[in-house]
Protein backbone atom coordinates (compact mmCIF):
# COMPACT_ATOMS: atom_id res chain seq x y z
CA UNK A 1 0.00 0.00 0.00
CA UNK A 2 2.79 2.45 0.64
CA UNK A 3 3.76 2.47 -3.05
CA UNK A 4 0.17 3.37 -4.06
CA UNK A 5 -0.23 6.74 -5.74
CA UNK A 6 -2.19 8.77 -3.93
CA UNK A 7 -4.96 8.84 -6.01
CA UNK A 8 -5.70 5.11 -5.78
CA UNK A 9 -5.72 5.46 -2.12
CA UNK A 10 -8.28 7.83 -1.89
CA UNK A 11 -10.23 5.71 -4.36
CA UNK A 12 -9.83 3.05 -2.14
CA UNK A 13 -11.12 4.94 0.42
CA UNK A 14 -14.49 6.41 -1.20
CA UNK A 15 -15.11 2.50 -1.67
CA UNK A 16 -15.03 1.61 1.67
CA UNK A 17 -18.38 1.70 3.92
CA UNK A 18 -17.90 5.05 6.63
CA UNK A 19 -16.68 2.69 9.31
CA UNK A 20 -13.95 1.21 7.75
CA UNK A 21 -13.28 5.59 6.48
CA UNK A 22 -12.77 5.85 10.45
CA UNK A 23 -10.60 3.21 10.84
CA UNK A 24 -8.46 4.83 7.92
CA UNK A 25 -7.54 7.57 9.94
CA UNK A 26 -6.05 5.47 12.54
CA UNK A 27 -3.53 3.67 10.34
CA UNK A 28 -0.96 6.52 10.19
CA UNK A 29 -1.08 10.46 10.38
CA UNK A 30 -0.72 10.71 6.21
CA UNK A 31 -3.64 8.49 6.10
CA UNK A 32 -5.25 10.81 8.24
CA UNK A 33 -4.63 13.62 6.78
CA UNK A 34 -5.77 11.94 3.00
CA UNK A 35 -8.98 10.72 4.92
CA UNK A 36 -10.00 13.18 7.18
CA UNK A 37 -12.10 14.88 5.11
CA UNK A 38 -13.93 11.60 3.19
CA UNK A 39 -14.73 10.18 6.66
CA UNK A 40 -16.70 13.04 7.59
CA UNK A 41 -18.55 15.05 4.71
CA UNK A 42 -21.45 12.97 5.30
CA UNK A 43 -22.45 11.89 8.48
CA UNK A 44 -25.41 9.57 9.45
CA UNK A 45 -26.56 9.69 13.18
CA UNK A 46 -28.97 8.27 15.38
CA UNK A 47 -30.59 9.64 17.84
CA UNK A 48 -28.95 7.70 21.05
CA UNK A 49 -25.85 8.68 19.51
CA UNK A 50 -25.83 12.26 19.23
CA UNK A 51 -23.92 13.40 22.08
CA UNK A 52 -20.93 11.42 20.88
CA UNK A 53 -20.71 13.29 17.70
CA UNK A 54 -21.26 16.58 19.81
CA UNK A 55 -18.26 15.37 22.32
CA UNK A 56 -16.22 14.47 19.20
CA UNK A 57 -16.68 18.09 17.95
CA UNK A 58 -15.77 19.66 21.00
CA UNK A 59 -12.82 17.66 21.19
CA UNK A 60 -11.41 18.42 17.39
CA UNK A 61 -13.45 21.11 16.00
CA UNK A 62 -11.77 20.75 12.68
CA UNK A 63 -14.75 18.09 12.02
CA UNK A 64 -17.37 20.74 12.31
CA UNK A 65 -15.67 22.51 9.04
CA UNK A 66 -15.82 19.46 7.06
CA UNK A 67 -19.27 17.85 7.65
CA UNK A 68 -21.10 18.73 4.78
CA UNK A 69 -24.55 16.05 4.76
CA UNK A 70 -25.86 15.68 7.67
CA UNK A 71 -28.84 12.47 8.60
CA UNK A 72 -30.36 12.77 11.84
CA UNK A 73 -32.64 9.26 12.47
CA UNK A 74 -34.65 7.95 15.24
CA UNK A 75 -34.70 11.34 17.14
CA UNK A 76 -36.64 9.77 20.21
CA UNK A 77 -33.85 7.99 21.60
CA UNK A 78 -32.71 8.85 25.10
CA UNK A 79 -29.29 10.47 24.60
CA UNK A 80 -27.56 8.91 27.69
CA UNK A 81 -24.78 11.70 29.07
CA UNK A 82 -21.36 11.49 30.33
CA UNK A 83 -19.79 12.46 33.54
CA UNK A 84 -17.65 14.89 32.34
CA UNK A 85 -20.31 16.27 30.14
CA UNK A 86 -21.38 19.36 32.26
CA UNK A 87 -18.15 21.47 32.31
CA UNK A 88 -17.70 21.84 29.19
CA UNK A 89 -21.54 21.64 27.60
CA UNK A 90 -22.47 24.65 30.38
CA UNK A 91 -19.94 26.36 28.26
CA UNK A 92 -21.66 26.13 25.11
CA UNK A 93 -25.05 26.37 26.14
CA UNK A 94 -24.44 29.44 28.30
CA UNK A 95 -22.49 30.89 24.67
CA UNK A 96 -25.75 30.13 22.99
CA UNK A 97 -28.79 30.24 24.63
CA UNK A 98 -30.78 33.43 24.51
CA UNK A 99 -31.68 34.18 28.16
CA UNK A 100 -30.91 33.09 31.56
CA UNK A 101 -34.24 31.04 31.73
CA UNK A 102 -33.68 29.37 27.67
CA UNK A 103 -29.85 28.60 29.70
CA UNK A 104 -31.28 26.73 32.91
CA UNK A 105 -34.09 24.50 30.69
CA UNK A 106 -32.00 23.98 27.84
CA UNK A 107 -28.83 22.55 30.24
CA UNK A 108 -31.42 20.55 32.26
CA UNK A 109 -32.81 18.95 29.20
CA UNK A 110 -29.53 17.70 28.07
CA UNK A 111 -28.83 16.58 31.31
CA UNK A 112 -31.65 13.98 31.52
CA UNK A 113 -30.60 12.98 27.81
CA UNK A 114 -33.36 15.00 25.41
CA UNK A 115 -32.44 14.22 21.63
CA UNK A 116 -33.89 17.81 21.23
CA UNK A 117 -31.19 20.07 22.81
CA UNK A 118 -28.62 17.66 21.81
CA UNK A 119 -29.21 18.21 18.33
CA UNK A 120 -29.79 21.99 18.47
CA UNK A 121 -26.29 22.17 20.85
CA UNK A 122 -25.10 19.84 17.45
CA UNK A 123 -26.23 22.48 14.66
CA UNK A 124 -24.72 25.32 16.28
CA UNK A 125 -21.56 23.73 16.14
CA UNK A 126 -21.21 22.82 12.80
CA UNK A 127 -19.65 25.21 10.15
CA UNK A 128 -20.51 24.31 6.92
CA UNK A 129 -23.38 21.85 6.64
CA UNK A 130 -24.52 21.96 2.74
CA UNK A 131 -27.46 18.88 3.22
CA UNK A 132 -29.08 18.08 6.24
CA UNK A 133 -31.73 15.63 6.36
CA UNK A 134 -34.00 15.79 9.40
CA UNK A 135 -36.06 13.60 11.35
CA UNK A 136 -37.56 16.08 14.17
CA UNK A 137 -38.13 14.35 17.60
CA UNK A 138 -41.64 14.78 19.35
CA UNK A 139 -40.52 17.76 21.32
CA UNK A 140 -38.08 19.48 18.63
CA UNK A 141 -38.87 23.14 20.40
CA UNK A 142 -35.02 24.22 20.27
CA UNK A 143 -34.06 22.22 17.37
CA UNK A 144 -37.05 24.46 15.45
CA UNK A 145 -35.76 27.58 17.12
CA UNK A 146 -31.99 27.01 15.63
CA UNK A 147 -33.65 26.97 12.57
CA UNK A 148 -35.73 29.72 13.20
CA UNK A 149 -32.73 32.13 14.18
CA UNK A 150 -30.96 30.86 11.35
CA UNK A 151 -33.62 32.03 8.79
CA UNK A 152 -33.82 35.14 10.13
CA UNK A 153 -29.68 35.75 9.98
CA UNK A 154 -28.89 36.50 12.98
CA UNK A 155 -25.44 35.84 13.97
CA UNK A 156 -24.84 33.19 17.01
CA UNK A 157 -21.03 33.66 17.97
CA UNK A 158 -20.39 36.22 15.12
CA UNK A 159 -21.27 33.22 12.85
CA UNK A 160 -25.09 32.89 10.99
CA UNK A 161 -25.89 29.23 11.59
CA UNK A 162 -26.21 27.17 8.12
CA UNK A 163 -24.82 30.22 6.37
CA UNK A 164 -23.84 27.75 3.68
CA UNK A 165 -27.16 24.67 3.95
CA UNK A 166 -28.15 24.40 0.30
CA UNK A 167 -30.58 20.88 0.68
CA UNK A 168 -33.12 20.16 3.47
CA UNK A 169 -35.47 17.20 3.78
CA UNK A 170 -37.77 17.35 6.60
CA UNK A 171 -39.54 13.77 7.77
CA UNK A 172 -42.30 13.88 10.54
CA UNK A 173 -42.79 10.19 10.77
CA UNK A 174 -45.52 8.49 12.26
CA UNK A 175 -48.21 10.74 11.46
CA UNK A 176 -47.05 13.71 13.08
CA UNK A 177 -47.96 17.36 12.77
CA UNK A 178 -45.99 19.27 10.12
CA UNK A 179 -46.32 23.36 10.37
CA UNK A 180 -45.49 24.61 7.42
CA UNK A 181 -44.61 27.85 8.94
CA UNK A 182 -42.42 26.45 11.54
CA UNK A 183 -41.22 23.30 9.67
CA UNK A 184 -40.60 24.10 5.82
CA UNK A 185 -40.89 28.06 5.31
CA UNK A 186 -37.96 29.26 7.53
CA UNK A 187 -35.77 27.69 5.24
CA UNK A 188 -36.95 29.82 2.23
CA UNK A 189 -34.67 32.73 4.34
CA UNK A 190 -31.31 30.86 4.54
CA UNK A 191 -28.69 32.31 2.03
CA UNK A 192 -27.55 29.64 -0.15
CA UNK A 193 -30.71 27.16 0.38
CA UNK A 194 -31.78 25.26 -3.29
CA UNK A 195 -33.62 22.83 -2.61
CA UNK A 196 -36.27 21.77 0.16
CA UNK A 197 -38.77 18.74 1.31
CA UNK A 198 -41.01 17.98 3.84
CA UNK A 199 -43.16 15.19 4.34
CA UNK A 200 -46.19 14.96 6.94
CA UNK A 201 -49.54 15.86 8.43
CA UNK A 202 -51.00 19.18 8.31
CA UNK A 203 -53.54 19.85 10.73
CA UNK A 204 -56.99 20.73 10.08
CA UNK A 205 -56.69 23.95 12.18
CA UNK A 206 -53.74 24.49 10.43
CA UNK A 207 -54.09 28.86 10.91
CA UNK A 208 -54.70 28.30 14.76
CA UNK A 209 -51.31 26.63 15.31
CA UNK A 210 -49.27 28.84 13.17
CA UNK A 211 -48.52 31.08 15.79
CA UNK A 212 -46.90 34.43 15.09
CA UNK A 213 -45.77 33.29 11.69
CA UNK A 214 -43.07 34.77 9.38
CA UNK A 215 -43.90 36.73 6.31
CA UNK A 216 -42.57 35.51 3.00
CA UNK A 217 -39.19 36.98 2.14
CA UNK A 218 -38.82 39.59 -0.85
CA UNK A 219 -36.51 37.00 -2.64
CA UNK A 220 -35.39 33.50 -1.95
CA UNK A 221 -32.52 31.44 -3.53
CA UNK A 222 -35.16 28.45 -3.86
CA UNK A 223 -34.44 26.13 -6.77
CA UNK A 224 -36.71 22.83 -5.57
CA UNK A 225 -39.55 22.25 -4.14
CA UNK A 226 -40.98 19.09 -2.43
CA UNK A 227 -43.74 18.35 -0.67
CA UNK A 228 -45.87 15.07 0.36
CA UNK A 229 -48.57 15.78 2.89
CA UNK A 230 -51.93 15.05 4.31
CA UNK A 231 -53.71 18.10 4.00
CA UNK A 232 -57.72 19.16 3.79
CA UNK A 233 -56.45 22.73 2.33
CA UNK A 234 -54.11 25.47 2.18
CA UNK A 235 -51.23 26.24 4.12
CA UNK A 236 -50.01 29.90 2.85
CA UNK A 237 -47.70 28.45 0.11
CA UNK A 238 -48.21 31.14 -2.85
CA UNK A 239 -46.29 34.16 -1.28
CA UNK A 240 -42.92 31.53 -0.77
CA UNK A 241 -43.34 30.15 -4.43
CA UNK A 242 -43.64 33.52 -5.62
CA UNK A 243 -40.88 34.59 -3.70
CA UNK A 244 -38.68 32.37 -5.55
CA UNK A 245 -36.00 33.94 -8.16
CA UNK A 246 -35.41 30.86 -9.95
CA UNK A 247 -37.55 28.16 -9.09
CA UNK A 248 -36.70 25.19 -11.50
CA UNK A 249 -38.65 22.18 -9.95
CA UNK A 250 -42.02 21.75 -7.73
CA UNK A 251 -43.71 18.65 -6.19
CA UNK A 252 -46.94 18.33 -4.56
CA UNK A 253 -48.64 14.88 -3.60
CA UNK A 254 -51.73 14.40 -1.48
CA UNK A 255 -51.44 11.32 0.50
CA UNK A 256 -55.20 11.12 1.42
CA UNK A 257 -55.86 7.52 0.09
CA UNK A 258 -59.93 8.43 0.21
CA UNK A 259 -61.30 11.18 -2.21
CA UNK A 260 -64.44 12.74 0.05
CA UNK A 261 -61.23 13.50 2.43
CA UNK A 262 -58.86 15.34 0.10
CA UNK A 263 -59.31 18.47 -0.75
CA UNK A 264 -60.43 19.86 -4.04
CA UNK A 265 -59.25 21.29 -6.92
CA UNK A 266 -58.94 24.46 -6.26
CA UNK A 267 -56.71 23.86 -3.66
CA UNK A 268 -54.49 23.05 -5.98
CA UNK A 269 -55.19 26.21 -8.37
CA UNK A 270 -54.82 28.89 -5.64
CA UNK A 271 -52.24 27.16 -3.91
CA UNK A 272 -49.82 25.78 -6.36
CA UNK A 273 -50.92 26.63 -9.98
CA UNK A 274 -51.39 30.37 -9.72
CA UNK A 275 -48.30 31.42 -7.81
CA UNK A 276 -46.42 29.39 -10.54
CA UNK A 277 -47.51 31.83 -13.06
CA UNK A 278 -44.40 33.88 -11.68
CA UNK A 279 -41.86 31.11 -12.33
CA UNK A 280 -42.84 30.21 -16.13
CA UNK A 281 -39.41 32.05 -16.87
CA UNK A 282 -37.83 28.74 -15.23
CA UNK A 283 -39.71 25.97 -14.03
CA UNK A 284 -38.32 23.21 -15.80
CA UNK A 285 -40.08 20.16 -13.77
CA UNK A 286 -43.83 19.95 -12.57
CA UNK A 287 -45.69 17.61 -10.43
CA UNK A 288 -49.05 18.13 -9.01
CA UNK A 289 -50.31 15.33 -7.01
CA UNK A 290 -49.78 12.99 -10.18
CA UNK A 291 -50.27 9.88 -8.25
CA UNK A 292 -52.49 11.79 -5.63
CA UNK A 293 -56.68 12.12 -5.31
CA UNK A 294 -59.09 14.82 -4.55
CA UNK A 295 -62.47 15.37 -3.27
CA UNK A 296 -63.77 15.86 -6.93
CA UNK A 297 -63.00 12.35 -7.70
CA UNK A 298 -66.16 11.54 -5.87
CA UNK A 299 -68.40 13.00 -8.96
CA UNK A 300 -66.30 11.88 -12.13
CA UNK A 301 -67.37 8.58 -11.18
CA UNK A 302 -70.87 9.56 -11.75
CA UNK A 303 -71.27 11.95 -14.40
CA UNK A 304 -75.33 12.13 -13.50
CA UNK A 305 -74.71 12.86 -9.55
CA UNK A 306 -72.32 15.60 -10.81
CA UNK A 307 -75.40 16.79 -12.87
CA UNK A 308 -78.05 16.90 -9.99
CA UNK A 309 -75.91 17.98 -6.99
CA UNK A 310 -74.29 20.70 -9.47
CA UNK A 311 -75.49 21.92 -12.73
CA UNK A 312 -72.84 24.08 -13.83
CA UNK A 313 -70.03 21.07 -13.14
CA UNK A 314 -67.30 22.26 -11.56
CA UNK A 315 -63.89 23.03 -13.49
CA UNK A 316 -61.16 20.80 -12.88
CA UNK A 317 -58.88 22.28 -15.36
CA UNK A 318 -56.28 24.56 -13.48
CA UNK A 319 -55.14 26.51 -16.55
CA UNK A 320 -52.76 26.54 -19.25
CA UNK A 321 -48.63 26.01 -19.12
CA UNK A 322 -48.22 27.08 -22.83
CA UNK A 323 -46.30 30.26 -21.35
CA UNK A 324 -43.89 28.36 -19.57
CA UNK A 325 -40.92 28.71 -21.98
CA UNK A 326 -38.65 25.99 -19.60
CA UNK A 327 -41.70 23.42 -18.51
CA UNK A 328 -39.67 20.09 -19.82
CA UNK A 329 -41.57 17.96 -17.61
CA UNK A 330 -45.15 17.64 -16.75
CA UNK A 331 -46.81 14.90 -13.99
CA UNK A 332 -50.51 15.53 -13.41
CA UNK A 333 -53.84 14.03 -13.10
CA UNK A 334 -56.10 14.32 -16.43
CA UNK A 335 -58.75 16.22 -15.01
CA UNK A 336 -56.04 19.29 -13.78
CA UNK A 337 -54.45 18.98 -17.31
CA UNK A 338 -56.92 18.66 -19.29
CA UNK A 339 -59.60 20.89 -20.09
CA UNK A 340 -62.49 18.75 -21.12
CA UNK A 341 -65.90 18.64 -19.96
CA UNK A 342 -68.44 15.75 -19.84
CA UNK A 343 -71.39 16.34 -22.68
CA UNK A 344 -73.30 13.29 -23.77
CA UNK A 345 -72.02 10.63 -21.46
CA UNK A 346 -68.49 11.40 -23.46
CA UNK A 347 -65.37 13.68 -22.42
CA UNK A 348 -65.25 16.27 -24.97
CA UNK A 349 -61.91 18.48 -24.64
CA UNK A 350 -62.92 22.48 -24.87
CA UNK A 351 -59.73 23.77 -25.67
CA UNK A 352 -57.05 21.51 -27.29
CA UNK A 353 -53.79 20.17 -25.33
CA UNK A 354 -51.99 21.83 -28.86
CA UNK A 355 -53.13 25.63 -26.96
CA UNK A 356 -52.09 24.45 -23.50
CA UNK A 357 -49.22 22.66 -23.13
CA UNK A 358 -45.57 24.32 -23.62
CA UNK A 359 -43.52 24.31 -26.45
CA UNK A 360 -40.60 23.36 -24.60
CA UNK A 361 -42.31 19.78 -23.13
CA UNK A 362 -40.10 16.66 -23.09
CA UNK A 363 -41.97 14.24 -21.02
CA UNK A 364 -45.62 14.13 -20.20
CA UNK A 365 -47.16 11.60 -17.42
CA UNK A 366 -50.78 12.10 -17.05
CA UNK A 367 -52.86 9.77 -14.42
CA UNK A 368 -56.63 8.77 -14.88
CA UNK A 369 -58.96 7.36 -12.40
CA UNK A 370 -61.63 6.14 -14.82
CA UNK A 371 -63.17 5.67 -18.43
CA UNK A 372 -64.05 9.04 -19.52
CA UNK A 373 -60.87 10.34 -18.29
CA UNK A 374 -58.63 8.29 -20.32
CA UNK A 375 -60.88 9.06 -23.14
CA UNK A 376 -59.71 12.80 -22.70
CA UNK A 377 -56.49 11.73 -22.72
CA UNK A 378 -56.39 9.81 -26.11
CA UNK A 379 -58.33 12.59 -27.79
CA UNK A 380 -55.81 15.08 -26.35
CA UNK A 381 -53.11 12.78 -27.53
CA UNK A 382 -54.44 12.83 -30.77
CA UNK A 383 -54.36 16.37 -31.66
CA UNK A 384 -51.15 16.60 -29.93
CA UNK A 385 -49.58 13.86 -32.49
CA UNK A 386 -51.29 15.95 -35.40
CA UNK A 387 -48.78 18.87 -34.68
CA UNK A 388 -45.78 17.17 -32.89
CA UNK A 389 -42.75 18.41 -35.05
CA UNK A 390 -44.06 21.79 -35.26
CA UNK A 391 -45.41 22.23 -31.86
CA UNK A 392 -43.80 19.64 -29.77
CA UNK A 393 -39.71 19.22 -31.40
CA UNK A 394 -38.31 17.99 -27.96
CA UNK A 395 -41.35 15.60 -26.92
CA UNK A 396 -39.36 12.04 -26.09
CA UNK A 397 -41.91 10.11 -24.02
CA UNK A 398 -45.48 10.03 -23.22
CA UNK A 399 -46.52 7.92 -20.15
CA UNK A 400 -50.45 7.39 -19.53
CA UNK A 401 -50.60 5.92 -15.72
CA UNK A 402 -53.87 4.22 -14.22
CA UNK A 403 -54.17 4.61 -10.58
CA UNK A 404 -54.64 1.35 -8.96
CA UNK A 405 -53.44 -2.42 -8.81
CA UNK A 406 -54.01 -2.83 -12.42
CA UNK A 407 -54.44 -1.48 -16.13
CA UNK A 408 -57.98 -0.47 -16.51
CA UNK A 409 -59.61 0.54 -19.91
CA UNK A 410 -63.34 0.32 -21.72
CA UNK A 411 -63.24 -2.07 -24.70
CA UNK A 412 -63.78 0.03 -27.23
CA UNK A 413 -60.52 2.65 -25.99
CA UNK A 414 -58.18 -0.72 -27.15
CA UNK A 415 -58.17 0.08 -30.55
CA UNK A 416 -57.13 3.93 -29.77
CA UNK A 417 -54.45 3.31 -27.87
CA UNK A 418 -52.80 0.86 -29.90
CA UNK A 419 -52.88 3.34 -33.05
CA UNK A 420 -51.51 6.19 -30.92
CA UNK A 421 -48.61 3.94 -29.53
CA UNK A 422 -47.63 2.79 -32.96
CA UNK A 423 -47.69 6.43 -34.03
CA UNK A 424 -45.76 7.80 -31.76
CA UNK A 425 -43.20 4.80 -32.14
CA UNK A 426 -42.95 5.30 -35.29
CA UNK A 427 -42.20 9.40 -34.70
CA UNK A 428 -39.51 8.32 -32.07
CA UNK A 429 -41.39 8.96 -28.99
CA UNK A 430 -41.53 6.21 -25.92
CA UNK A 431 -45.50 5.32 -25.26
CA UNK A 432 -45.62 3.92 -21.80
CA UNK A 433 -48.75 2.52 -20.59
CA UNK A 434 -48.73 1.66 -16.88
CA UNK A 435 -50.14 1.08 -13.04
CA UNK A 436 -49.36 2.58 -10.41
CA UNK A 437 -50.95 2.22 -6.85
CA UNK A 438 -51.68 5.80 -4.85
CA UNK A 439 -49.55 6.43 -2.16
CA UNK A 440 -49.89 5.10 1.36
CA UNK A 441 -51.96 7.84 2.99
CA UNK A 442 -48.56 8.45 5.05
CA UNK A 443 -45.23 7.19 3.78
CA UNK A 444 -41.49 8.28 5.03
CA UNK A 445 -40.22 8.32 1.63
CA UNK A 446 -43.35 9.14 -1.18
CA UNK A 447 -40.94 10.32 -3.42
CA UNK A 448 -39.39 7.18 -3.96
CA UNK A 449 -42.46 5.40 -5.62
CA UNK A 450 -41.82 1.90 -6.75
CA UNK A 451 -40.98 1.21 -10.32
CA UNK A 452 -43.13 -1.36 -12.28
CA UNK A 453 -42.47 -2.79 -15.83
CA UNK A 454 -43.48 -1.49 -18.35
CA UNK A 455 -44.19 -3.52 -21.68
CA UNK A 456 -46.80 -3.42 -24.73
CA UNK A 457 -50.27 -4.51 -24.58
CA UNK A 458 -50.70 -7.92 -25.58
CA UNK A 459 -53.07 -10.69 -26.38
CA UNK A 460 -53.56 -14.53 -25.65
CA UNK A 461 -56.45 -16.12 -26.64
CA UNK A 462 -58.56 -13.08 -27.38
CA UNK A 463 -57.76 -11.25 -23.84
CA UNK A 464 -55.92 -8.28 -23.54
CA UNK A 465 -53.08 -8.06 -20.88
CA UNK A 466 -50.26 -5.87 -19.80
CA UNK A 467 -47.29 -6.88 -17.84
CA UNK A 468 -48.79 -10.41 -17.75
CA UNK A 469 -52.08 -9.14 -16.34
CA UNK A 470 -55.19 -8.96 -17.85
CA UNK A 471 -56.25 -5.41 -18.16
CA UNK A 472 -59.76 -4.59 -16.76
CA UNK A 473 -62.98 -3.13 -18.12
CA UNK A 474 -63.19 -0.17 -16.27
CA UNK A 475 -66.85 -0.97 -16.38
CA UNK A 476 -67.80 -4.50 -16.34
CA UNK A 477 -64.80 -5.55 -14.11
CA UNK A 478 -64.10 -8.05 -16.57
CA UNK A 479 -60.86 -8.82 -19.02
CA UNK A 480 -61.12 -6.72 -21.67
CA UNK A 481 -60.94 -8.38 -25.04
CA UNK A 482 -59.46 -8.36 -28.23
CA UNK A 483 -61.67 -5.98 -31.30
CA UNK A 484 -61.33 -9.00 -33.03
CA UNK A 485 -62.78 -8.95 -36.90
CA UNK A 486 -67.22 -9.31 -37.19
CA UNK A 487 -66.71 -8.96 -32.95
CA UNK A 488 -69.39 -6.72 -31.85
CA UNK A 489 -68.72 -4.01 -29.49
CA UNK A 490 -70.72 -4.27 -26.85
CA UNK A 491 -70.58 -0.91 -25.69
CA UNK A 492 -70.95 0.98 -28.46
CA UNK A 493 -74.47 2.08 -27.70
CA UNK A 494 -73.79 2.92 -23.88
CA UNK A 495 -70.30 3.27 -22.68
CA UNK A 496 -70.82 4.27 -19.46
Amino acid sequence: MAHLPAEIIVLIGKAADPATRLALLQVCRGWRSMFFQLAYSKVHVKGGRLSHLVRSIHSNPEIASVIETLSLSEMDMTVMPAANDPAWVQGRVRQYSQSTDEFEQWLKSISVGSSDHWCALLLYLLENPIELHLEYPTLASFTRQILSLASRRRAVDTKPALKRLQKVAVDLPRRRFLIPSRDVFPFFYLPSIRSVSATGLIDDDYSSVTGSALSAPPSSTMEEIKLACICDGGFKMPAYIKSCTNLKSFSFENLHRISFRAPRDRFLREEFYIPLLTQKHSLEVLNLNYLGVAHDDEYDDDPERDAITDPEPYDRWLGSFANFTRLAKISMRAPNLLNFVMREGAAQLRSSPVDTLPKSLEFLEISYLCGFHLDAVLNGLNEMFGVRTDRFPNLKKVTICYQGPQVKVLYYQIKLIEQLESGFKEAGIEVEITNKNLPNSYSPNPFAMPAFPTEDITFHNGIASFGGMPIIDGMTGMPVMHAMPNMPNMYDDDVF
